[in-house]
């Protein structure tokens, strides 16, 4: 009886195989496929300025402290002279110096920055190809054209 069992099972796997084909159906709809997609352009900004100019050089304040400690050493004897030159020499710098940023003038600049815009945009991505087998199964392919065939593997079993 095993043997019987075993020779039975044995004709039924040497008898079960495949076969596989490629066929070709005719492709009956191809629909456009949209996606959204955003897009940013690059704009260049500009404005004009009124800034004011500063002067680094430090002269004025190198001159108003030479010609404050010479006035201030004409003042006063004695000790009182020492202190009087380093006084005068301290209140011309301040003085001078206060005098050389007040003659800065303003000047016009032109300033820019880069923004970006955004917009919307419907993009084709490509086409949803529609075609039916022989019993009626619809078969759907993507690709990025219009396809007059889809060409799918049938793989027969038994």
């Amino acid at each position: 009886m095993k043997k019987t069992v075993s020779m039975a099972f044995l004709a039924v796997i040497v008898m079960a195989g495949q076969v596989s084909e490629y066929i070709k159906i005719n492709v009956v709809e191809s629909r456009p496929l949209y996606r959204e997609v955003t897009i940013q352009t690059p704009e260049r900004e500009c404005w004009e300025e009124e800034v004011r100019e500063k002067d680094d050089s430090d002269i004025g304040a190198v001159l108003g402290g030479i010609t404050g400690g010479i006035l201030g050493h004409q003042v006063g004897g004695g000790s009182g002279k020492t202190a009087a030159t380093v006084g005068g020499a301290i209140v011309g710098t301040i003085v001078g110096k206060n005098l050389a940023e007040g003659e800065n003038g303003t000047q016009v600049v032109k300033r820019c920055r880069t923004v970006y815009k955004s917009r919307k945009e419907r993009r084709l991505v490509g086409y949803e190809n529609v075609g039916y087998l022989p019993n009626g199964t619809r078969i759907i392919k993507k690709s990025p054209h219009p396809l007059k065939n889809i060409e799918i593997r049938v793989t027969y079993q038994w």
